[in-house]
């Protein structure tokens, strides 16, 4: 006779001369028949895992790696028998984490190494994330949840690299060099208005000056002798 410690959030499946039962043991102490009965612990709940590197070539022929992919998911207890009848006892790995890479290589084989880096790679969690759930439900009939999946920017050849580097450096400069424009443009608006505004206000005390004149000289011209 056997014994298992089961610990809190996990379940325990059990294999009788190697068929799966359809039995689930609760965290405790539980005892069963040495070399008949083998037991596969599931963990239920929430669990984060760090895929390892994914390898995948571009439209144009450009070879990346994605490191560093984060995956942080959920079983359902009620689920976890007919995956591992249908899956086997790694189900995550067939419904979650081999979906994700082949995902990631169908996504970077349909754009160029600008659109995967650049131009598109806001959208490439979405994009994998929405297809693998959908892959999910048709599969495994929701037995497991992606509750958040982390896809940081893939390394590329350090030439690219570098030439990205470089238009990051020119587009900064470019930005710069079209404020100090905008810049340049506002002070010369604001000195034509200034000097608009003086010769405004010179004009009028000109017409004013005129006018004190001309009415002295009516003053003048109109005292008894």
């Amino acid at each position: 006779m056997g014994t298992t410690l089961l610990r809190k959030a996990m379940s325990e499946f059990y294999f009788r001369f190697g068929a799966l039962q359809d039995s689930v043991t609760e965290p405790g102490i539980h005892f069963r028949q040495a070399f008949v009965t083998t037991t596969k612990s599931v963990l239920i709940r929430p669990e984060e895992l760090r895929m390892p590197a994914v390898e995948v070539v571009t439209k144009d022929g450009i070879e990346i790696r994605f490191n560093k992919i984060g995956v942080l998911s959920r079983t359902q207890k009620d689920k976890v028998i007919p995956m591992m009848k249908k899956f086997g006892g790694d189900f995550k790995k067939v419904l979650i984490y081999d979906r994700i890479k082949e995902d990631l290589r169908i996504f970077c084989a349909s754009k160029t190494i600008d659109e995967v880096y650049n131009e598109q790679f806001p959208q490439i969690v979405d994009a994998v994330k929405s297809d693998v759930e959908a892959q999910i439900k048709r599969l495994g009939e929701n037995g497991v949840e992606i509750l958040n999946l982390v896809i940081p920017k893939p390394d590329i050849p350090q030439d690219i690299a570098q030439n990205y580097k470089q238009v990051k450096v020119q587009w900064t400069e470019q930005l710069v060099a079209k404020q100090q424009k905008v810049t340049e443009e506002i002070k010369k608006k604001l000195e034509l208005l200034k000097a608009v505004a003086d010769a405004e206000r010179q004009k009028e005390v000109l017409e004013i000056t005129i006018l004190q004149k001309s009415l002295k000289a009516k003053v003048k011209g109109t005292s008894p002798r």
